[in-house]
């Protein structure tokens, strides 16, 4: 994997290193083993089969604007059941410096019956677009897309 010297923060994340998409998506896989890592002497698990990791593997580009995640960021974060957490997480950097987090969105919410665990109803957005779609369904009022 390629590694990047790009400083990612998001909100109460610890940024723990920077790599290209590529090199990380392409161990991502519905029957992938956990990625093995030793962070500051302890062994860490990073599940590399998540939905979130294959819905980004799929496609990088936010289906509601175009925004492309080009950075993956290694970061630890309180889950939660306040148990750290390490993931792979996707961001997109702005031409002012600014990072922007790229998310899974279910195209019909789980709100509204929509599937949580099919990769066949997640699609990638950035956190922009996310919000701004919120619960609603393609074509109702202020939906992005």
């Amino acid at each position: 994997m390629k590694t990047r010297n790009t400083i990612v923060i998001h909100k109460a994340c610890i940024h723990l290193g920077s790599f290209e998409p590529e090199g990380v998506l392409e161990l991502v896989a519905p029957n992938a083993d956990p990625l093995i890592l030793w962070l500051h002497g302890v062994k860490t698990k990073i599940n590399m089969v998540s939905l979130r990791l294959q819905c980004f593997k799929r496609s990088t580009v936010c289906v509601g604007c175009g925004r492309v995640g080009t950075i993956i960021s290694l970061d630890k974060f309180r889950a939660k059941s306040r148990i750290p957490s390490t993931h792979f997480g996707l961001y997109s950097e702005e031409p002012d410096g600014r990072y922007v987090m790229m998310t899974k969105d279910h195209i019909v919410p789980k709100s509204k019956g929509g599937a949580k665990l099919w990769i066949g109803n997640l699609q990638t957005m950035c956190e922009v677009c996310n919000a701004k779609k919120g619960n609603k369904l393609e074509g109702e009022p202020d939906a992005t897309r």
